[in-house]
């Protein structure tokens, strides 16, 4: 029964977005190419970061290294759309499995700061590459925006149907024994680096794929674009706001966040950076649980009384 009223309100919903490009101006397709493309990103990324604990500053380099792979692709191979696409893809994958032995030999903060090294040092490395314009960019064959929305659609959707597979699997209860307590956690049997690699290959999965996506919808490759802080940060905000290691947590912090943003970006076009550090300054103090961990606290608090 779980399973029902989970997924037939999620085809509805899919439904009903699939036939918004049909009768709404550009301007509402586009912003909800970028909402679906942060759920894409935010449910990804949670798969690692939200049921094994791990800060991953890094989940960037996928998306980046999957859109210099397809933008490539288009411009000097004139390759099709879809083989980019499997093509960047798959190189986010072989990278998270190279990544994963030098990576998680370390831990907590150790492991945020290496990740979030790894951001860095691609975009310096792509900035000096005379190949796609360098630090400029270079602009790529334009594609209809309807193909990179329903693109993302898949992929968010794709994303929440993966994410809530692995919550209810074993490998989902492997995973949050490990961000308890990964000792303990080991000497019940569970193999560790296994599970991690399986999560954090999972969750590259989603970023690789979104990365091309994104080129389609920004026709241009630019190494700030896809290596920046906002597509570094903004999924971690968005999961550890609404409720970091849940299904619906990532959705409601989209969502919130989105919102806010596009209130923020009519009246201050660079205040909305500075909300990012606002937010998580907001969440270690009052919502460590995110969003939705007020709706337990209370629930807590009812029992307790009782």
């Amino acid at each position: 029964m779980p399973k029902l009223t989970f997924i037939v309100p999620l085809i509805i919903l899919m439904a009903f977005l699939a036939t918004i490009p049909l009768y709404t101006p550009t301007y509402v397709v586009a912003f909800l190419f970028l909402l679906l493309m942060y759920v894409s990103l935010a449910q990804g990324w949670d798969i690692l970061g939200g049921y094994t604990g791990y800060l991953n500053l890094g989940y960037s380099i996928f998306l980046g290294l999957s859109a210099y792979v397809f933008a490539y692709s288009i411009v000097v191979y004139k390759f099709h759309p879809i083989l980019a696409l499997t093509f960047g893809t798959l190189l986010a994958v072989f990278l998270a499995l190279a990544l994963s032995f030098p990576l998680f030999r370390v831990r907590g903060a150790y492991f945020a700061l290496t990740s979030f090294g790894l951001v860095i040092l691609l975009r310096i490395v792509v900035s000096n590459l005379e190949i796609l314009g360098g630090n400029i960019g270079e602009p790529l064959p334009p594609t209809p925006l309807t193909h990179a929305y329903y693109g993302a659609l898949i992929v968010a959707v794709a994303a929440t149907v993966t994410k809530y597979g692995i919550s209810k699997s074993k490998l989902g209860m492997a995973l949050a024994s490990i961000r308890e307590d990964e000792e303990a956690a080991a000497s019940l049997g569970v193999r560790i680096f296994r599970c991690k690699l399986l999560a954090f290959t999972i969750s590259a999965v989603f970023s690789g794929i979104i990365g091309g996506v994104y080129m389609m919808y920004t026709n241009y490759i630019d190494p700030h674009l896809v290596f920046g802080l906002e597509v570094t940060l903004l999924p971690v905000v968005m999961a550890m706001l609404g409720g970091s290691g849940t299904v619906l947590g990532p959705l409601i912090g989209v969502v919130v966040i989105m919102i806010i943003e596009e209130f923020i970006w009519t009246m201050t076009p660079y205040l909305h950076l500075a909300m990012y550090g606002a937010i998580f300054v907001i969440i270690g103090i009052f919502l460590p649980q995110g969003i939705m961990g007020i709706r337990h606290s209370k629930l807590l608090l009812k029992i307790r009384r009782k």
